[in-house]
């Protein structure tokens, strides 16, 4: 009878531990099986949102640096520019500016032939302070290319340098400046993009190809029309010294003497020397370079205003230096005409490595 009881006993015990055991094992497969499904149709649900995603990321990272820049930057007009272009201009202009009228239309003409191309991009950085005017511009000379108000330009990786305008900045997609030249190098502007990129412009090339056949204004053409207090510059020179200077200016007459005296010197580098008066009135202006025997041409600075590379003075003494096409030679106190000797011997280095690359390049044609 004990041994029957413990018998039982084990019996059931056994199949008390063997029914939960196959329940588990019944429900594992189904319950699997709803998580698997789970998972899946969240994975589903997943990929269904990343196409757009991915497509809008695939895009932006397909823009150049320049292009990214450009694509969040605001038009004045409907013209957009080429945002997957391999090289942009960037021409600084305004209507108050006279070497910017004389330009425009030829720029202005020659820019569908820049969109044509396909690699080439050309948007106008207006300096007009009234946006009325920028367009209005724009307009009359038929200019089709994207337009940036001024003051709403994006920043460039690299910060051009412009001393006056009309100017062309040249930089490829990535924002590296290729050059900074006169506007009118726009009209040339396969010899800055496609064709070579060089680092250094030559203005007033005109045998490459597709060139225009009119020459870019210089400083001596400017200056013809220009009415002087005294004097008349040379139309030849070389490079142009504009020395903002007053009579009320002690410092001014602390060098003025010395300026004087080297002002032979300066005419024997090709540099013509012009005095630009901070008086009032033109009397002051005569009497200050009387004063002092001054031989070179003086002038008020608002009839000075449109020469190329000229830019006003914002202290006396002041003075900039340029070529004959307006490229800044150098600029800072007046003292520096006292030492232009470096300056004025890079340039020349710079003029002969141009002369070098034109030959080189007609010798290619």
């Amino acid at each position: 009878m004990k041994y029957t009881h413990i018998l039982a006993t084990l019996l059931l015990g056994l199949c008390c531990w063997a029914l939960p055991t196959q329940a588990v094992a019944d429900d594992t497969p189904a319950t699997l099986k709803t998580t698997k499904g789970k998972k899946k149709k969240s994975k589903s649900k997943k990929k269904s949102s990343e196409p757009a995603e991915e497509k809008a990321e695939t895009e932006e990272a397909g823009l150049s640096t320049i292009g990214q820049l450009l694509q969040g930057a605001e038009y004045m007009t409907g013209a957009r520019p080429n945002l997957k272009a391999k090289f942009f201009i960037f021409l600084h202009s305004a209507s108050w500016c006279g070497p910017c009228r004389m330009e425009m239309p030829k720029i202005a003409a020659e820019y569908p032939n820049i969109r044509k191309s396909g690699q080439v991009e050309l948007i106008l950085a207006s300096a007009d302070q009234d946006p009325a005017k920028a367009l209005e511009f724009v307009n009359s000379n038929k200019g089709t290319f994207p337009v940036i108000a001024k003051g709403k330009m994006p920043q460039l990786p690299e910060q051009p340098q412009i001393s006056g305008i009309p100017a062309a900045v040249f930089v490829d997609s990535n924002g590296k400046i290729l050059a900074t030249a006169h506007g009118s190098a726009v009209r040339r502007w396969r010899d800055y993009t496609i064709k070579d990129a060089p680092d250094v412009p030559v203005p007033g090339d005109t045998s490459t190809e597709g060139a225009d056949d009119t020459p870019p204004p210089t400083v001596g053409d400017a200056l013809k029309k220009v009415d002087f207090l005294s004097g008349k510059p040379s139309s030849k020179a070389r490079y142009y010294a504009f020395l903002h200077s007053a009579s009320w200016c002690g410092p001014c007459r602390a060098i003025m003497p010395k300026i004087v005296e080297d002002y032979k010197k300066l005419k024997g580098k090709k540099v013509e020397l012009i005095l630009v008066s901070g008086d009032k009135t033109k009397e002051e202006a005569k009497a200050y370079a009387k004063e002092y025997k001054v031989k070179f041409p003086v002038v008020m600075p608002a009839n000075v205003a449109a020469v190329p590379g000229y830019k006003g003075a914002s202290s006396y003494p002041s003075a900039i230096v340029v070529d004959r096409y307006g490229k800044v030679i150098k600029e800072g106190h007046g003292s520096i005409l006292l030492e232009l000797d470096e300056a004025i011997a890079e340039a020349n280095r710079a003029e002969k490595i141009k002369k070098k690359a034109q030959k080189a390049r007609k010798g290619e044609n």
